[in-house]
């Protein structure tokens, strides 16, 4: 049973993160990569490779909190995390290092452990109340453990997994909640009428 704390599930988060130094990324592209596309003809596999490096050093660069462990915004100086798409940039960069390691190994070597580590302290164990946002999660971690082999990503994705699945079928027409408290559906079906 949740805590009677879950309401605040429905609100944004906001959580005031110190602003990291910039530093430099260990990609090779740059944002003239970027810019080379717009005008290339004849367009290889290692052009759009550095096209993509050249995309994830501006995202490192201007989205992503590593004390967070999670990619948001920074509004006067607060990092507004954005919890679930993070977690479609985790899958995103475990892709690229199943797609070819060499250009990003290094990055994720660190991010995969920053985000496991740092990105509980928002939602411990990846729950924020969303069924919808934690199997974004649970995927995220099963491929992060498919290209690292580390079992604790395996497990903690399993976990994120059992939350959900623990609550398949309880809804009026089968399913899942999309939301960890029960949404009433005669809501839904007066909004129907």
């Amino acid at each position: 049973m949740r805590s009677s704390l879950s309401f605040l599930a429905f609100l944004p988060l906001l959580v005031a993160f110190p602003t990291p130094a910039p530093s430099p990324l260990p990609l090779k592209s740059t944002i003239s990569n970027l810019r080379k596309r717009t005008t290339a003809t004849g367009t290889t596999a290692e052009d759009y490779l550095n096209y993509a490096t050249s995309g994830i050093n501006e995202l490192q660069s201007i989205y992503y909190n590593s004390t967070a462990g999670l990619w948001g915004a920074y509004t006067d100086g607060v990092f507004a995390e954005d919890w679930w798409n993070s977690a479609n940039v985790l899958t995103m960069l475990a892709d690229l290092q199943d797609y070819s390691p060499t250009p990003i190994a290094a990055l994720t070597a660190t991010i995969f452990d920053q985000v496991y580590e740092n990105a509980q302290r928002i939602y411990p164990g990846y729950l924020d109340g969303f069924y919808d946002d934690e199997l974004w999660w649970a995927l995220a971690w099963i491929k992060v453990y498919d290209v690292t082999n580390n079992e604790k990503y395996l497990s903690l994705a399993e976990s994120i997994w059992e939350d959900a699945h623990s609550v398949w079928g309880q809804t009026p027409c089968g399913g899942l909640w999309y939301v960890c408290l029960p949404f009433p559906h005669y809501l839904l079906d007066l909004s129907l009428n």
